[in-house]
């Protein structure tokens, strides 16, 4: 299989942002957490894991979130949720104490949520961060 050209990448990106901004209704908060979702998954992702097949998935799924208040969209609303809580992490405010019980209990939660994202990835052929 040959590796993506720049133009398919280009296009990629250009596709599911477009795609996430209409699912999201251009909602202030959630518009910037796409946008540097985006940006990070296509600046760090390694050229050979580029999928077409999966792209195209995660396009109708997000085609499917923007049309429908379904559970598409709820998915997509609670992942961005997590996004924006996680770059504002307000556990800073807690003293010591609760600030280390507060840390471990997000680090679980977190495992378990990229658990869960990965399966439905999996399964459904898409591929969401």
């Amino acid at each position: 299989m040959l590796p993506p050209t720049n133009r398919q990448i280009t296009t990629a990106y250009r596709h599911l942002y477009r795609a996430s901004l209409q699912a999201i209704k251009y909602s202030k908060p959630a518009r910037f957490a796409v946008r540097d979702q985006l940006r990070s998954s296509f600046r760090m992702e390694d050229i050979k894991s580029f999928d077409q097949q999966k792209i195209d998935n995660t396009v109708e799924f997000l085609g499917y979130a923007a049309r429908e208040s379904g559970i598409e969209h709820k998915i997509l609303r609670n992942m961005l949720m997590v996004k924006i809580w996680e770059k504002h992490n307000p556990s800073r405010d807690f003293k010591d104490a609760m600030r280390s019980q507060t840390v471990k209990m997000r680090k679980s939660a977190m495992i378990n949520y990229n658990m869960t994202l990965a399966m439905l990835n999996d399964s459904m052929g898409i591929c969401l961060r």
